[in-house]
């Protein structure tokens, strides 16, 4: 792991990872949250709502660019995160 640490751009946090820093930005302070089509819970990635869906649904494969972000900013997260 690189030993820099990713400063939020918003707060002190730091991040050892970009794709931890993005999940935190997305939900700490944009507010961007994934729905579960099947339950009313979020989730801040992709990643994490498939595999919930995987685990409580029992459904293995999902097309998660079915599922639409909650307040779709991708690219003002991106230009926080440069």
């Amino acid at each position: 792991m690189n030993s820099k640490k990713l400063k939020c751009p918003f707060c002190e946090r730091l991040y050892g990872y970009e794709t931890n820093l993005r999940a935190h930005i997305r939900q700490r302070h944009q507010g961007i949250r994934v729905p579960c089509p099947y339950c009313t819970r979020t989730f801040t990635r992709n990643n994490t709502v498939r595999r919930h869906i995987a685990r409580e649904h029992k459904l293995e494969q999902y097309n998660i660019n079915s599922i639409k972000c909650e307040q779709h900013q991708m690219s003002q997260l991106q230009s926080h995160s440069q």
